[in-house]
C-alpha cells in the first residue's frame, strides 16, 4: 500500500498539473517578418484569418509578404504570396485587407498603392498556391473601395465595400456588377459615397449586411435582400436612432448584430428571429456599454469582444459569459477568428508593452471554451446518447446526450480513419439534458462516428460510459 501511495500521488499531482496547463490559450510561433513585437505605428501586424479546409490562413495589414498558411495548427508557417502588378514598370504589392474561403476557393482583397490600374480582387483554387486576379467589373469613382466583406452561396457571391457599396458575382468572383440599390449614400467635398458595409449574413436565400455610419456619425442599421438580388431595403425596427453596425452574423434562424448608437445608452448585440422585422438587444451580462467590437460564430456559440473580454453566448440565450482569458495577456484586443477542426484561433493584439504593440495568433480547444446547452436540470435515469439531428447534415448538426451523475464528459467525432475531426465537450458536467452542436464547415462530406464517454466522480455507481453513433455529412 505505501508503495502504491508512494507513485500514486506523484502521478495525481502531474496529471492535475498538466490539465490546469492544457486548459487554457496558447501562442502559436510567429508568422515569419512578424516577430510579434513592433514599434507603433509601424502596421505589420494581423489582420485576418481564415480556413480552408484543415489550413489556417493569417494575414498581415502590411508588407510584401502578407499572406501565410499553417498546417499544423499555427506551428510553422508557409508563405502564399498574391502577384506583384506592374505599372509602367514598376511592380507593386497589394496591401490587403480581407482574407476569406468559399467552397474551396480563397479569396483576398485590397489595394496595390497607386489608383491607375488598381486591382481589388484575387482568387486561390490551389489553397494558396497561386492567385489570380479576379476583379472584371469592379471599378470606384472614389477612394476606399477595397471589398472587406464577404458572403457566399453556390457560386454567387457578395462583398461589402468602404465606400462603394456591396457588389455581386454570379460566377464564383470571376466577374462583378454593383448590387446597391437601397445602401445609402453621404456627400462629402462634393462627392457621393456609399456608407461602409460591416458585415453580411444569410438564413437561406435572406441576406443582411450591417451598415456604418457617414462622417457625421449617422447609422443606417440592417438592410435586406434575397440571394441574386441587386437591391437592398431597411430592416432596422427595434435598433436604436442612428445604428452604427459594427458586425453581423447568423446562426441557424437567428441574426445578431453589434450596433453602436452614438449619445445614446442602447448601444449593444441585437437579435432578430423574424428576418430582420424586429431586433431585440440582448446584451445581459456584457461590461457598459454592452457592445461588441466584432462577432464570431462556431455551431450555436456566438462569439464577441468587448474592448475588455472576450464573451460567448449559445444561440436562444439571453445573457452572455466571459470566455476563461488564461494564458492571454492581461490586456489585450481580438480582431479576428477562426475554427479547424476543435481548435479555435484568435488574433491577440497586447496592450500591456509601453510603447510597443504585440501581435499573435493564439489557440485554445473549443471542448474548454464553447457552452454546452443544458435543456434539463433533472438527473436522467442513466447516461444515454441520441442520434443526431438533422442527419445527414451541412453544415451544421446538434447531438443530444444525458448525464446521470456528476462525471467528467467527453464527447468527440472521428473519421472513417479513426482520427479525430473534432472534439466537442471534454469538461466536468453536473447530471442533466445536454446539446452539443458540430460546425462542420471545415470537414470533408462523408460518414464520421461520434462517441460519448463519461467517468464519474470517485465513487460513481455507473462505471465508465462509451457509447459510439454514426453521423453522415453531405455537402
Amino acid at each position: 500500500m505505501n508503495v502504491s501511495l508512494r507513485f500514486l500521488v506523484p502521478l495525481v499531482l502531474l496529471i492535475a498539473t498538466w490539465s490546469s496547463l492544457s486548459a487554457q490559450w496558447v501562442k502559436c510561433t510567429d508568422i515569419p517578418g512578424n516577430d510579434s513585437i513592433y514599434t507603433v505605428p509601424a502596421g505589420t501586424g494581423l489582420r485576418d484569418l481564415a480556413v480552408n479546409g484543415s489550413r489556417l490562413f493569417a494575414m498581415r495589414i502590411t508588407g510584401l509578404d502578407s499572406i501565410f498558411y499553417s498546417d499544423d495548427l499555427g506551428s510553422t508557417w508557409h508563405l502564399s504570396k498574391p502577384p506583384g502588378i506592374v505599372i509602367a514598370g514598376t511592380t507593386y504589392y497589394p496591401s490587403l485587407a480581407h482574407v476569406w474561403s468559399h467552397d474551396g476557393t480563397l479569396f483576398t482583397s485590397g489595394t496595390q498603392g497607386t489608383s491607375a490600374g488598381t486591382l481589388f480582387v484575387w482568387r486561390s483554387s490551389d489553397n494558396g498556391a497561386s492567385w489570380t486576379a479576379s476583379s472584371n467589373g469592379i471599378t470606384s469613382q472614389y477612394v476606399g473601395p477595397t471589398p472587406k466583406v464577404f458572403y457566399g452561396s453556390g457560386s454567387t457571391i457578395y462583398a461589402g465595400t468602404e465606400s462603394s457599396g456591396i457588389l455581386l458575382s454570379t460566377d464564383n468572383g470571376v466577374n462583378w456588377i454593383p448590387a446597391r440599390q437601397g445602401v445609402a449614400t453621404y456627400v462629402f467635398g462634393g462627392f457621393t459615397f456609399f456608407v461602409s458595409i460591416d458585415g453580411i449574413a444569410a438564413v437561406g436565400s435572406d441576406l443582411f449586411a450591417g451598415l456604418s455610419a457617414n462622417i457625421s456619425a449617422v447609422g443606417y442599421g440592417v438592410v435586406h435582400s434575397t440571394l441574386g438580388d441587386t437591391s437592398w431595403t431597411s430592416v432596422s425596427t427595434g435598433l436604436p436612432l442612428n445604428s452604427t453596425v459594427l458586425a453581423i452574423v447568423s446562426v441557424g434562424t437567428s441574426i445578431y448584430a453589434s450596433v453602436v448608437s452614438y449619445g445614446t445608452f442602447t448601444s449593444g448585440i441585437y437579435r432578430s428571429t423574424d428576418l430582420g422585422a424586429s431586433w431585440t438587444r440582448v446584451s445581459t451580462g456584457l461590461p457598459f456599454p454592452g457592445s461588441g467590437q466584432n462577432l464570431f460564430t462556431s455551431g450555436n456559440t456566438i462569439f464577441t469582444f468587448t474592448g475588455t473580454a472576450l464573451y460567448e453566448m449559445n444561440n436562444a440565450d439571453t445573457s452572455w459569459t466571459a470566455v476563461d482569458n488564461t494564458g492571454l495577456p492581461s490586456t489585450y484586443s481580438v480582431s479576428a477568428y477562426a475554427v479547424v477542426g476543435s481548435t479555435m484561433f484568435i488574433t491577440v493584439l497586447r496592450g500591456d508593452v509601453p510603447l510597443k504593440a504585440t501581435t499573435a495568433i493564439w489557440k485554445r480547444d473549443l471542448s474548454q471554451i464553447t457552452a454546452v446547452k443544458e435543456v434539463a436540470a433533472a438527473a436522467p435515469a442513466s447516461f444515454s446518447l441520441a442520434q443526431n439531428y438533422p442527419n445527414p447534415f451541412n453544415p451544421t448538426t446538434t447531438i443530444a446526450f444525458r448525464v446521470s451523475e456528476p462525471a467528467r464528459v467527453t464527447l468527440t467525432i472521428f473519421n472513417l480513419l479513426g482520427e479525430t475531426a473534432a472534439t466537442l465537450v471534454d469538461k466536468d458536467l453536473t447530471p442533466g439534458a445536454f446539446e452539443a452542436t458540430w460546425d462542420a464547415r471545415g470537414a470533408s462530406s462523408g460518414v464520421y462516428f461520434y462517441r460519448l464517454q463519461a467517468r464519474p466522480f470517485a465513487g460513481g455507481a455507473a462505471g465508465t460510459f462509451t457509447q459510439t453513433n454514426k453521423l453522415l455529412l453531405q455537402k
